[in-house]
């Protein structure tokens, strides 16, 4: 690829791998990468800026041979290669919701936690350095769903097979299927990836994790409890390290899963 300099080459260079069936689609890929990465804060027809780039633009997006994992998958390939040279790196987990203001219904769309509109949410996973810059290194997996229209009972979570708590175990073997043990990888969750397969999943791997504890959980019995709990457990311990950090006011969004807790 002829390099154009800046941000806008090293961000189609992450895509020059991509197999898309056709090196036509590969080609305008990289050209599209180029042009967003130059203009991140533009609208498409101002980052194509001619029309038959624009018209190529659309028609890329709007191919249904064209899957968003065959896209991400020469990145998050590179970003395994990075994360591999450095040996270890964090890999942070999280959900975000994308929100379609308006009345008209799109295809496609579902609902969301908080107000009117719809969208969908992503649950992905960044890598991160760990050598005191963190760094990101890159997206390593996404995973998109959409919510019905119908809310299900509060106890419903614990019989459904497919419910959304199970992203997370998923994404995180989709990311480990990069590696094959060649790098070590810490998965970092919030409190709503304190789940019990998770843990499991986690522990009989042997995956270096850490996870923001959402649940007080019963541990294993030792000589000093019978059946000690968490919480009880790390007022006994005494502390290692203290860091103190300054967090800017926000209003809690109610009715949403996704919401962070203090």
């Amino acid at each position: 690829m002829q390099k154009s300099g800046g941000q806008s080459s090293v961000a189609a260079e992450e895509v020059e791998r991509a197999q898309l069936g056709d090196v036509r689609r590969n080609r305008r890929l990289v050209k599209i990468v180029a042009a967003m990465s130059a203009k991140p804060d533009a609208s498409i027809p101002q980052q194509a800026v001619t029309e038959a780039a624009r018209e190529a633009t659309y028609q890329f997006l709007n191919n249904p041979k064209v899957e968003f994992t065959q896209v991400l998958e020469p990145h998050s390939v590179r970003t395994a290669e990075r994360i591999v040279k450095q040996g270890t790196a964090l890999v942070v987990h999280d959900t975000t919701e994308f929100h379609f203001r308006g009345d008209v219904h799109r295809a496609g769309l579902g609902r969301l936690g908080r107000g009117s509109g719809e969208g969908f949410f992503c649950h992905l996973a960044l890598g991160v350095g760990v050598d005191g810059t963190r760094e990101p290194l890159g997206v390593l997996g996404v995973e998109t769903y959409v919510r019905g229209d119908q809310r299900k009972p509060k106890d419903s979570e614990k019989r459904i097979p497919n419910r959304e708590s199970l992203r997370w175990g998923r994404l995180i073997d989709t990311v480990e299927k990069h590696f094959d043990g060649d790098a070590r990888l810490i998965h970092t969750l919030d409190s709503e990836g304190d789940i019990y397969e998770v843990l499991v999943a986690l522990t009989q791997k042997e995956r270096g994790f850490v996870i923001r504890a959402a649940r007080d959980r019963a541990l294993m019995k030792d000589e000093t409890s019978e059946r000690p709990y968490l919480y009880s457990r790390l007022k006994m311990e005494l502390p290692v390290a203290q860091r103190f950090a300054n967090l800017s006011a926000r209003k809690a969004k109610k009715g949403q899963s996704t919401a962070k807790k203090a």
